[in-house]
């Protein structure tokens, strides 16, 4: 629990969060521990809480769903948990909470909403609701049945797993300072490559998510993402000779070869790909080491009057870059950890004042970091996913207590 509620004090909160937690384990084969990275996050807030989806004075809670609508049988389902949120402008009781949180934890589990009423999914929040038989069958589907394990007083432990720091540690980047192979806006995020990880950030640069393994967000892809750029919806990823569309996490096209754009067969990979927002509709420009080429996305071919040499109209561009977003129509470039912002009403493209900077002081959620570092390791799965929502009816019951 990230944060706190203003009407339950914090002991209160973890008990009745466990106790719900310890609602799904009677059902399923899945366990639950607190940790200092974790998979999934819970927080109380009001109004639009820094989500994409703010609070109306109808909504009890929302949770983010697996990205998948389904688990295959050999994917670990608990890197795909999703994010708990609840309204604090409610006036929480220890019992009210408690049923809610069985609830969202379903939603986070991958269970949608059900029509029977008696159901703990069903989207109303309702007096006497229980774990149907539909209920346990869903969700044994997903995870299997409950495990005879040793059993503990406390349902969620701390875990401190000296042997599990250093593994992150010495494996994973560090989204501050590790620069990055591909980076692109997906539906209003970002995805950042590096090496055999991605991770996500949202919130305007305020909160980043990962890292996590890009053969467990985007299976087929190969460990190493040479660039990425968003077409239309789609994400485009290149490595070596070859790219993939991706719609979501569902691999739409790929691996198909780079000549099928028209681009020339001794190109052996992109070093960078971005949409410039100077034009309108965007353009699209994929480079190579020298030459770049535009993008045609109606008939997804380059344009006949390409390639052409980088040094002829972006000589500005630091050398050695090796990725290039667009964020609020301005066009950025990264190389090593520094970043680097181009003056585009200059017609000679030079680069803009007071750049370049750090990555650690262009991303929000490094400042923050410094004081309260939150990197959920594998919550990129739930890549815009729309949250699901529970509503209160106009007369609530639950504790003698009427909410309106």
């Amino acid at each position: 629990v990230t944060t706190s509620s203003r009407h339950l004090g914090a002991s209160t909160v973890d008990a009745m969060i466990a106790k719900a937690f310890g609602e799904w384990k009677k059902h399923a084969n899945v366990d639950f521990q607190r940790a200092h990275n974790p998979i999934l996050n819970i927080r109380f807030g009001v109004g639009s809480h820094y989500c994409e989806y703010p609070f109306s004075s109808s909504v009890l809670a929302h949770a983010f769903r697996p990205r998948s609508p389904s688990f295959e049988l050999d994917e670990d389902p608990s890197s795909l948990i999703g994010d708990i949120h609840f309204n604090d402008d409610v006036p929480w009781t220890p019992q009210l909470l408690f049923a809610t949180a069985i609830h969202e934890i379903g939603h986070s589990l991958g269970l949608p909403h059900v029509g029977d009423v008696k159901s703990v999914m069903y989207p109303i929040l309702v007096e006497g609701q229980y774990f149907t038989q539909q209920d346990i069958q869903t969700i044994q589907a997903m995870y299997g049945p409950p495990i005879a394990k040793p059993t503990s007083s406390h349902p969620i432990t701390d875990t401190h797993n000296q042997d599990e720091t250093v593994r992150e540690t010495t494996s994973k980047p560090q989204p501050c300072t590790s620069g990055a192979d591909a980076v692109t806006t997906y539906r209003g995020e970002f995805i950042i490559f590096k090496n055999e990880w991605l991770w996500r950030v949202i919130n305007d640069g305020r909160t980043v998510y990962g890292p996590s393994l890009i053969s467990k967000v985007f299976p087929g892809l190969p460990e190493k993402v040479d660039a990425a750029v968003e077409i239309r919806g789609e994400m485009w990823i290149f490595s070596g000779k070859n790219f993939w569309i991706f719609s979501e996490r569902t691999q739409v096209q790929g691996p198909q070869p780079l000549t099928n754009l028209g681009l020339p067969e001794t190109l052996s990979s992109i070093r960078l790909a971005y949409q410039w927002h100077y034009f309108d509709p965007p353009a699209t420009y994929i480079w190579s080491e020298h030459e770049y080429w535009k993008l045609d996305v109606q008939i997804r071919k380059v344009e006949d009057s390409y390639a052409r040499l980088i040094t002829l109209n972006w000589k500005h561009v630091p050398e050695g870059a090796t990725a290039a977003f667009s964020w609020r129509k301005e066009l950025y470039f990264i190389r090593g950890e520094m970043v680097f912002r181009m003056n585009t009403s200059d017609y000679r493209l030079p680069i803009s004042k007071g750049f370049p900077i750090p990555i650690s002081e262009f991303w929000p959620f490094c400042e923050q970091g410094r004081h309260s570092a939150r990197l959920a390791a594998e919550h990129v799965n739930s890549i815009l996913t729309l949250p699901n929502i529970t509503v209160i009816i106009l007369i609530l019951i639950f504790s003698s207590q009427n909410l309106v």
